[in-house]
């Protein structure tokens, strides 16, 4: 069962949330708290899932999430904007360290979805913010074996990245537009190149030399 804490200093959203989440079967509500709240709750910090309710032109959104990052370092952070838009700020929110973001237009379908599939490692967003992401990753690759990383593929590397960030298959064919197919057989390539034979072991690797600033 997935453990989720909603924090949101908008009482009526927050309840109203709460309330949701706690009819569900599959997760567990541990709480509900109000930012200025965290410090004193200590028996939350076992939260898988940290569900952020907060207005999007907030200006103290980068300095709430590290405190969640600091207060909740186990915890997936996912940021439901009240608005119903997205902008840059889904990307930026991401940058921060949250590993999803909604706005209010989203189904209560799609939260579940990303509650799960945060909870299982991978990051909810947009196409286009994770294209973004893995483009500005591509291009601050620095190899520190060389001669290793250059046997890789651009595509590969890409998935490589993907693989490592915690996307299953299915996940990496829709962000990159290609089959699962082809991820499969990218995958056995890469395996091949970097002599490792699961995904833990190319996670190890790719952490290890595709350092990424």
């Amino acid at each position: 069962m997935i453990k989720v804490l909603v924090v949101s200093d908008n009482q009526i959203f927050g309840e109203l949330l709460y309330q949701y989440l706690s009819s569900l079967e599959e997760i567990s509500v541990i709480g509900k708290i109000n930012l200025d709240e965290i410090e004193h709750h200590s028996y939350l910090l076992s939260s898988d899932i940290v569900l952020f309710l907060e207005k999007c032109d907030s200006m103290t959104i980068k300095r709430d999430i590290l405190a969640l990052k600091k207060s909740f370092p186990k915890a997936k952070i996912i940021f439901l904007s009240l608005r119903d838009v997205r902008g840059d700020m889904e990307l930026n929110v991401i940058k921060m360290g949250a590993k999803g973001f909604l706005c209010a237009k989203d189904s209560l379908k799609t939260l579940i979805q990303a509650i799960k599939s945060c909870y299982n490692g991978e990051i909810w967003a947009t196409r286009r913010s994770t294209n973004i992401i893995i483009d500005n990753l591509q291009g601050k690759i620095i190899t520190r074996k060389k001669d290793e990383v250059d046997i890789l593929t651009p595509q590969e590397k890409k998935v490589l990245i993907l693989l490592a960030s915690g996307f299953k298959n299915a996940e990496i064919a829709q962000k990159l537009f290609i089959s699962e197919k082809t991820v499969k057989t990218h995958i056995n390539k890469i395996f091949k190149k970097i002599k490792v034979t699961n995904r833990l072991q190319a996670a190890l690797w790719a952490s290890k030399n595709l350092s990424r600033t």
